[in-house]
């Protein structure tokens, strides 16, 4: 067995860099530091991602903003997970811990 058929994948799933706060600084350690490992492959999903260009217009539009965002969001998702051997969530409160532990 090959280094890339063993490695694990992880989608790191978090505040972006350009967030300031302590979850955004410890997604980046964390990335860092996964990526020292050659076993581990890492992937990284922002929360917030910007969403692709013919719907970058829509961020100035109310609602419609939301909605862009969310979509660009649950897409890179559905895209990412499937291919992933473990999704790490960094969650800002019980609420969104809730939110993502209901389902499973």
């Amino acid at each position: 067995m090959n280094a890339a058929s063993s490695s694990v994948r992880v989608l790191l799933i978090a505040p972006p860099p350009r967030v300031t706060g302590g979850q955004a600084v410890q997604a980046a350690r964390l990335v860092a530091a996964l990526r020292r490992d050659p076993s581990v492959t890492v992937d990284f999903q922002p929360l917030g991602p910007d969403p692709p260009g013919w719907l970058r217009n829509a961020r100035e539009i109310k609602g419609v903003r939301t909605i862009a965002a969310w979509l660009t969001y649950v897409v890179s998702l559905l895209r990412r997970v499937p291919r992933c051997s473990v999704v790490h969530v960094f969650s800002a409160a019980y609420t969104s811990y809730m939110l993502w532990t209901l389902p499973a």
